[in-house]
């Protein structure tokens, strides 16, 4: 039997593209820590859609530019 938190995980893995459709060439900018669970899901759907990473924080994302 899976946990209420793997169950949640797998949720949000699976769910995700309804609302975020992204193709491979696409970036994410990431501002959550790698541990937070929304981000680690985030990773995930990422990671199998062949999807760029950016990671940043508050304080950089005035300077960040792409």
């Amino acid at each position: 039997m899976l946990s209420p938190l793997t169950i949640s995980l797998v949720f949000q893995i699976n769910n995700l593209w309804d609302v975020v459709p992204a193709q491979p060439a696409d970036r994410f900018l990431s501002m959550l820590p790698p541990w937070h669970a929304y981000e680690r899901a985030a990773e995930y759907f990422i990671f199998t859609h062949g999807i760029e990473q950016v990671y940043t924080t508050v304080r950089n994302l005035k300077v960040l530019t792409f």
